[in-house]
């Protein structure tokens, strides 16, 4: 538990440093998969995943149906690390999505990153 804690904190260290100038697209890719990896643990530890994957029961939306749902739009990054926060609904039916207050404002950015980086 406390090697993957640290290895999240790496990864919203890396994360939150950014970057500057032209950078090569295998810099881009790396970099892609480094949100997406980070995006993952955090949501395997939150159990976003009970929900968001492919072929559950409840016929919720997979973390890649949200990328594509939001991928591109201006507002979509502020606005779901929000529904992380507070929860939601209406916006894939009428199941509710539970808050998440536990995580904070840079895990649930790093989670919203890696799924709109993953498409």
């Amino acid at each position: 538990m406390i090697i993957n804690v640290m290895r999240v904190a790496l990864m919203i260290s890396l994360l939150a440093m950014g970057g500057c100038g032209e950078k090569s697209n295998e810099i881009k890719k790396g970099e892609t998969r480094a949100k997406i990896m980070a995006a993952e643990e955090l949501m395997l530890n939150s159990n976003c995943l009970a929900c968001h994957t492919q072929g559950n029961s409840m016929r919720l939306p997979t973390w890649r149906d949200v990328a594509k749902r939001y991928k591109g739009k201006k507002k979509a990054e502020k606005m779901l690390v929000d529904k992380l926060a507070h929860g939601g609904s209406g916006a894939w039916g009428n199941m509710d999505m539970p808050p998440y207050p536990e995580l904070s404002e840079a895990e649930r950015t790093v989670i919203i990153r890696g799924i709109l980086a993953d498409h």
